[in-house]
């Protein structure tokens, strides 16, 4: 049995007087959708007893009249399929007062109605924000017995005690903010006034908003080039963002690759000579072209300068890409995510910094590859962390991979393998067997067909390798470790570090 008495009929912050009427709601549930089978809910609220049931269907939502201060009294009688049996009660705002579950016996409760008199506002949000003002906006609750005539907003910095604050009372659902300070936060809380029977409202709140800087300009983003098997000559394009209040025009940009200033030369490119306003951004591509030809990693970091500007955390934005990697490759994830990818269904690979108790931290440092960094996987996983593109056509011998890897995972039912491309992500193969190069898979996943995989817990992380095979001679290979669990059981999860691809004579 789960009987609960959700918010006491006495407890209200106003009443409208002992003759005032309000209605309620009821809902009734079957879980069953055959109905209630003959068990009925008389209830009495000050208007007279009335007996509701739910003859047939799933579920019935009707409303009742009460009197404000009247007795309340309510016999549930149970019968048939009692746990498939429930129902809510609201009052006239719309709070729940009264649930019933699966009560296998009959039931009496008796308290006294409380017609709600001024209602909560609803919806209170931030409508806009500029450097020194602020618009909120709200929807008018007239629920209540009592109509709403006003408002009235109490506002400060992050953390002040709500009768400590300015205020600001209006007549309409919106209030302007004034006179607040540059890049600050301030909380806000709202009550509803209503007529000289309603009194206020309880006090909602707080929302939280940060003002702007006047003059804020930086780079959000960098959209191309994009990592791939064969990049050459290329232009950058950024994304410019206003993120000040005001208006903003005739600013430089600039970039550099690998740390070496691009001749980029203001005004014929990097001057930016249209308008950005508030919130706007646009995408831009620079003029003077990079060679990314060679194989490799390409750190770009992209750079506003405009006079005054007050926000200077957002003025360099760094983007990484790859191409053509080659042999000789290590990625300890430090720095960034080293252009591994995630996908397929309903994947759990995260990158940062694990934090759960069968993956605390990473095989080195403070980042890894990991299936969700602080809690299990994620049930009905066919998930996939796929590589950038390598280019073994130099090789004169199939490459090797080894990494770091720790495992906690449902055995006999979840695992991951690795697998293997060499036209671009096309097709792919299963990397190796039980047996096979060093700590290289630990079971054959007999209950779902997945064939040979790493299962099991490995109590830390340990080293795995294994030759890449027929990859000599290839120009477009890619990786992807694969992450198979049922929807049942989910533990720590999976994780990679400390990755590297060499040829053996290398090691």
């Amino acid at each position: 049995m789960n009987i609960r008495l959700l918010c006491p009929f006495l407890f209200a912050l106003f009443s409208v007087g002992a003759s005032a009427q309000c209605l309620y709601t009821l809902q009734m549930n079957d879980t069953g959708g055959d109905g209630w089978g003959g068990a009925t809910l008389t209830i009495d609220a000050g208007t007279g007893a009335q007996v509701y049931t739910l003859s047939n269907g799933a579920d019935s939502t009707l409303t009742f009249e009460v009197t404000d201060g009247a007795p309340f009294t309510m016999n549930y009688t149970a019968t048939g399929f009692w746990w498939q049996i429930s129902f809510q009660i609201f009052n006239n705002v719309g709070d729940p007062v009264w649930e019933v579950f699966s009560s296998p016996g009959n039931a009496t409760f008796s308290d006294f109605v409380n017609c709600v008199a001024c209602a909560n506002p609803t919806n209170f949000r931030v409508d806009n924000i500029w450097d020194n003002r602020a618009r909120l906006r709200w929807q008018p609750n007239t629920s209540g017995t009592s109509t709403p005539i006003g408002w009235r907003v109490i506002y400060g910095l992050q953390g002040f005690s709500s009768g400590n604050g300015d205020t600001a009372d209006v007549t309409v659902p919106v209030a302007n903010l004034t006179g607040l300070q540059k890049k600050t936060w301030y909380d806000a809380y709202l009550i509803q006034n209503c007529d000289t029977l309603g009194g206020f409202s309880e006090v909602i709140g707080p929302i939280s908003f940060q003002t702007y800087w006047t003059n804020d300009v930086g780079i959000e983003g960098v959209t191309a080039p994009l990592s791939g098997c064969g990049l050459e000559m290329d232009s950058i394009k950024v994304i410019l963002k206003n993120y000040g209040s005001a208006p903003q025009s005739l600013f430089t940009f600039r970039y550099s690759v690998n740390g070496n200033p691009s001749p980029v030369v203001p005004p014929a490119d990097g001057f930016y000579t249209g308008i950005l306003g508030k919130d706007s951004s646009t995408v831009i591509a620079f003029e003077t072209l990079s060679d990314f030809s060679a194989p490799g990693e390409y750190r770009i970091d992209v750079f506003t300068e405009l006079s005054g500007d007050e926000g200077l955390e957002n003025d360099t934005f760094t983007y990484y890409l790859t191409n053509r990697l080659q042999p000789g490759y290590f990625q300890s994830f430090e720095v960034w995510n080293g252009g591994w990818s995630p996908g397929g269904q309903n994947p759990s690979w995260s990158y940062g910094t694990p934090n759960k108790p069968t993956i605390p931290a990473a095989a080195s440092g403070e980042n890894a590859w990991v299936t969700n960094l602080s809690t299990p996987y994620n049930p009905s996983e066919l998930a996939y962390l796929e590589s950038p593109c390598f280019d073994f056509s130099a090789a004169e011998v199939d490459p090797a991979i080894e990494f770091a890897l720790i495992r906690d995972l449902e055995e006999n039912y979840d695992g991951v393998w690795l697998e293997i491309s060499t036209d671009d992500g096309q097709n792919w193969e299963k990397v190796g067997a039980i047996g096979e190069g060093v700590n290289w898979y630990t079971e054959d996943n007999i209950n779902f067909g997945q064939g040979e995989l790493w299962s099991g817990a490995s109590n830390g992380w340990i080293n795995a390798r294994h030759s890449l095979p027929n990859t000599a001679g290839e120009s477009e290979v890619r990786l992807r470790f694969v992450m198979f669990s049922d929807g049942f059981v989910q533990l720590g999860g999976f994780g990679i570090d400390d990755l590297k691809i060499f040829e053996p004579s290398e090691k």
